[in-house]
């Protein structure tokens, strides 16, 4: 999906995706994929792509948390930031298992 439209639509739902249900988050994120033109189930190669991209992800999202013990935080955490990290590892997961079928 190239359309910026298309996209912006998208988006305008990401706010809602939040309060379903697993099997609607499921069929919103198949749905989107097949939109960007990628086939779903993609199988193992797929997968293991978007697996990849999950602990990219993920370490993305450990990087917003104070974790090392060696270095001094302030006492607030950008809860704003963790929350938008907390999405991307979410959406590669969930493509993970939709590319198993």
């Amino acid at each position: 999906m190239t359309d910026p439209a298309q996209r912006a639509e998208f988006r305008l739902h990401a706010d809602r995706v939040a309060r379903w249900p697993l099997v609607e988050l499921f069929a919103f994120q198949e749905r989107y994929q097949r939109a960007l033109g990628y086939a779903v189930p993609g199988g193992v190669g797929a997968a293991k792509e978007h697996l990849l991209h999950a602990i990219v992800e993920l370490t993305e999202l450990l990087n917003e948390l104070p974790w090392k013990p060696w270095r001094r935080y302030d006492q607030t955490m950008d809860r704003a930031a963790i929350a938008e990290e907390f999405v991307d590892p979410l959406v590669f997961m969930v493509n993970v298992l939709l590319h198993v079928g």
